[in-house]
C-alpha cells in the first residue's frame, strides 16, 4: 500500500491525478471483467476439442491472468508516482480514491483466482475423448471373441452329445431290429397251449424255442359251485404233491423273454360252472390270491405271478362268466390282468357272448377247428366269413385259431402251413384287429409254428 505526500496539491493536479488514477484502474478491472467471462465461455467450446488442446488453454489462462495481475500492479505504480508529484491531490480525496482502487484490485484477484480452477472444471464437464473410450472397445472386443470362444464349445459339446445320443439310438434301433427278426410283422405273434402231455417238453423249452408271444397254461379243470379249485397239468407235475411249484423259474423265464403266460380255465373236458355273480367274485379271488398278484401259502405253481386268465369255456351254460371277467378285470388297480378268451368259431358264442360283450377281453382267439360251418373245408370261404364277423366284437386283437396238426382236431380245421400262408393269412392280416395265430396245442406243434411264423 502506497500514501500520497502529505503535502498540499492544487487542485488542477488533483483531478489530473484522480482521472488518471481512475482510468487506470477502471481500464485494467473492467479488461479483466470482460475477458474472464470468455475465458468461461471458451470452456464450452473446448469440450469439443481433444485433450491436448484442453491443456494448452489452461496454459494460456494461467499465462493471462499473470500478465493481468502485473498490468495492476504496474497501473498502480504509475498511479502512485504520479501522486507524489508536487502537484498531488489532497489526503482525504486521495484517502478515498485509493480505497476504490484497492478494493477493484481485490475483485480483480477474486476473478483470477476463479480462472485459475476454470480448467479443472474443463476437465470434469469435458465429455470422454476417443481415446478413452479404446479400453472399453478393447474389454468389449475381448468378451466378444470370449462369447465367440465359448458358444463354439458349447456347440462342439453339444455335436458330441448329439453324436453320442444318436450311437445309443442306432444301437437301440439295431437291437430292436434283431429280436424283430425272430418275430411276426405288424405286432402279431403266435399263442399256443402247454400243460396236456408231459412229452411236449418243459414250460422254459417251450418258451426258448422262440415261436411264440402268448403261453396259455392249461388247464384249471374245477372250480365254481361250491367245488374245490383243481389245476389239471396232466404228466408234468402234480400240483397236490407240491411238485408244481418248481414251474415258477419257468414262468419267469418266459417273462424276461417278453412272452405273457396265462393261466387257462375250463377246457374241453373240466367240471367247471358257476352259479351266481357271489360264486364269480369267490373263483376270482381265488385265481388272483394263488396265480396273479395276490398271496396265497398254497400257490400251485410257486410264487411266480402269471400275467392273466384265459377262458376256454365249452360247456355249461354262458351265465355269469360276465361277472367273473369284471371281478378279474377289477384286480388290474393293483396290477395288470390280461383277459384272454376262446369261443367256438360259431358266431356268437353260446357260452362267452354276454363275457366278450363287457369289452375286458385284451385278446380273443377263435378256435377254427372242430366246427365245419366255420372251418377251413377245401377251401377258406366259410372261415372268412366267420372271420368278418368276429373281427366286429369288442376286443382289440382277434387270432385265427388252428390246429398245429391233424391229429390235434379230430373234427377238421387243419389248414397246410403253405396254404395258411398263401390263402388266408392274406385274406385276414388287412384287418386291423388281426392279432395272429392261436395253435393248439404244444403237443402237437412239431415245427408248425416254425413254418409259419415268418408269414404271421
Amino acid at each position: 500500500m502506497f500514501e500520497c505526500p502529505r503535502f498540499q496539491v492544487p487542485s488542477e493536479s488533483r483531478r489530473c491525478c484522480s482521472q488518471n488514477l481512475q482510468k487506470q484502474m477502471g481500464s485494467l478491472l473492467f479488461s479483466e471483467e470482460d475477458e474472464l467471462p470468455n475465458s468461461v465461455l471458451n470452456s464450452e467450446d473446448s469440450n469439443q476439442t481433444r485433450r491436448e488442446e484442453i491443456e494448452r488453454d489452461e496454459m494460456d489462462d494461467d499465462n493471462r491472468i499473470i500478465d493481468s495481475v502485473s498490468a495492476e500492479d504496474e497501473s498502480l505504480r504509475q498511479v502512485e508516482n504520479e501522486c507524489q508529484s508536487p502537484q498531488g491531490m489532497n489526503r482525504e480525496e486521495h484517502a478515498r480514491k485509493f480505497v476504490d482502487a484497492q478494493t477493484r484490485r481485490q475483485r480483480a484477484r477474486r476473478f483470477a483466482s476463479f480462472a485459475s480452477w476454470v480448467p479443472n472444471l474443463q476437465r470434469v464437464w469435458a465429455p470422454k475423448q476417443p481415446e478413452a473410450m479404446k479400453p472399453k472397445s478393447d474389454h468389449l472386443r475381448n468378451l466378444t471373441m470370449s462369447t465367440v470362444q465359448l458358444q463354439r464349445a458349447v456347440s462342439t459339446t453339444s455335436l458330441r452329445s448329439n453324436m453320442a445320443c444318436q450311437a445309443k439310438a442306432i444301437t437301440l434301433l439295431l437291437s430292436i431290429l434283431a429280436v424283430s427278426l425272430c418275430k411276426p410283422s405288424n405286432g402279431a405273434g403266435i399263442a399256443i397251449y402247454w400243460g396236456q402231455n408231459g412229452n411236449e417238453g418243459s414250460l422254459a423249452d417251450t418258451c426258448n424255442s422262440g415261436n411264440y408271444q402268448f403261453v396259455n397254461v392249461a388247464f384249471l379243470s374245477s372250480f365254481g359251485n361250491g367245488q374245490s379249485p383243481v389245476l389239471n397239468l396232466a404228466g408234468h407235475c402234480d400240483p397236490n404233491a407240491g411238485t408244481c411249484t418248481g414251474i415258477s423259474n419257468d414262468i419267469r423265464s418266459c417273462q424276461n423273454q417278453g412272452i405273457k403266460v396265462l393261466l387257462s380255465i375250463g377246457g374241453g373236458a373240466g367240471s367247471y360252472s358257476l352259479s351266481s355273480a357271489d360264486d364269480a367274485g369267490q373263483v376270482a379271488n381265488y385265481i388272483w390270491n394263488n396265480f396273479l398278484g395276490g398271496q396265497s401259502s398254497s400257490r400251485p405253481l410257486g410264487d411266480a405271478i402269471l400275467d392273466g386268465v384265459d377262458f376256454d369255456i365249452e360247456s355249461g351254460s354262458g351265465q355269469f362268466w360276465d361277472d367273473l371277467a369284471r371281478a378279474l378285470n377289477g384286480f388290474s388297480q393293483q396290477r395288470k390282468v390280461y383277459l384272454a378268451a376262446a369261443p367256438q368259431c360259431i358266431f356268437p358264442d353260446a357260452n362267452l357272448d354276454t363275457a366278450i360283450k363287457t369289452g375286458l377281453f385284451d385278446y380273443v382267439w377263435v378256435q377254427f377247428y372242430n366246427n365245419p360251418p366255420c372251418q377251413y373245408v377245401n377251401d377258406a370261404t366259410g372261415l372268412l366269413s366267420a372271420w368278418n364277423q368276429w373281427t366286429t366284437v369288442q376286443s382289440n386283437q382277434i387270432f385265427l385259431g388252428l390246429p398245429a396238426a391233424p391229429e390235434a382236431a379230430p373234427s377238421g380245421g387243419f389248414i397246410p402251413s403253405d396254404v395258411l400262408i398263401s390263402q388266408v393269412l392274406p385274406s385276414i392280416k388287412g384287418s386291423p384287429k388281426y392279432g395272429g395265430v392261436m395253435l393248439w396245442s404244444k403237443q402237437y406243434d412239431t415245427g408248425y409254428s416254425a413254418a409259419i411264423k415268418g408269414s404271421v
